[in-house]
């Protein structure tokens, strides 16, 4: 069962029944959708009662959570980089609310109108950001968390170094796209940011993607604070925070890169 409201004149916000967030865009002949969810009903035919144009998917990585229903759309595109990813999960894909392509997403494209996309490696290899520059509106699948913080404990994730180094480069893209502090940042779960640990409404932003470099940093030089967790993980997963910047890695990935 779905539920949807405007977020901006053309674009609904869609939440499935666990709480997935999806993001439909709706443009001159063409619309996006960001991201299918896992709904045990039809996304497809409930994104028809919306709008009544050609859709294509684009997924901000490959995790079962984001592909649940892809399988539902001609166009799917995707990062390359979490081909693998996406291969995995559709593996573990059992129930009425998966259907997922068998064949691999098409490669993510400069042709998308007004959207454009910036990767952001860490998470997964293949996170990817999706700038909607008419709104001013950047959606960020799990990239930086949905506001109480990021996993990055999990397999498949980067490392701490290079996470830093995506959120880098992810910032000087959004800079150039003209993103600052009026812009909206959304993610791929509903109400996280009322479950943050720094705040008791923790929106995301520009503000926690720059804390969120920082917060790398600190961890790479030792300087932030880990807390044990009692998250279920292959490795034994900690907390740090800083500003508005939450994230759960592990020791492994801070300490990877140094010798």
């Amino acid at each position: 069962m779905y539920k949807s409201k405007k977020i901006f004149p053309d674009t609904w916000r869609i939440i499935d029944e666990f709480d997935e967030a999806l993001y439909l865009i709706e443009k001159k002949d063409h619309a996006y959708l960001i991201d299918t969810g896992m709904d045990h009903d039809s996304l497809s035919d409930y994104v028809k009662t919306l709008i009544d144009k050609p859709v294509t998917v684009l997924l901000t990585h490959g995790h079962i959570d984001h592909i649940g229903r892809c399988g539902e759309f001609e166009h799917v595109r995707m990062d390359i980089k979490d081909h693998d990813i996406y291969m995995k999960h559709k593996a573990m894909a059992e129930g009425q609310q998966f259907i997922i392509k068998d064949t691999l997403p098409e490669p993510l494209s400069e042709n998308l109108e007004s959207i454009f996309a910036v990767a952001l490696p860490g998470h997964t290899p293949g996170s990817t950001l999706f700038v909607d520059i008419d709104n001013k509106a950047v959606y960020t699948g799990d990239a930086i968390g949905s506001g109480c913080g990021v996993w990055m404990q999990i397999e498949g994730a980067l490392t701490i170094e290079e996470y830093r180094n995506g959120i880098h480069h992810a910032l000087e893209e959004l800079t150039t796209l003209g993103s600052d502090d009026t812009w909206h940042f959304y993610g791929g779960h509903a109400n996280q940011e009322y479950q943050s640990k720094v705040s008791s409404h923790n929106p995301l932003c520009l503000a926690l993607l720059k804390d969120m470099e920082t917060l790398c940093t600190k961890l790479l030089s030792d300087e932030a604070e880990l807390i044990e967790t009692e998250v279920k993980s292959d490795s034994v997963p900690y907390y740090a925070s800083y500003g508005k910047a939450e994230i759960l890695t592990t020791k492994e990935r801070i300490h990877s890169t140094k010798e």
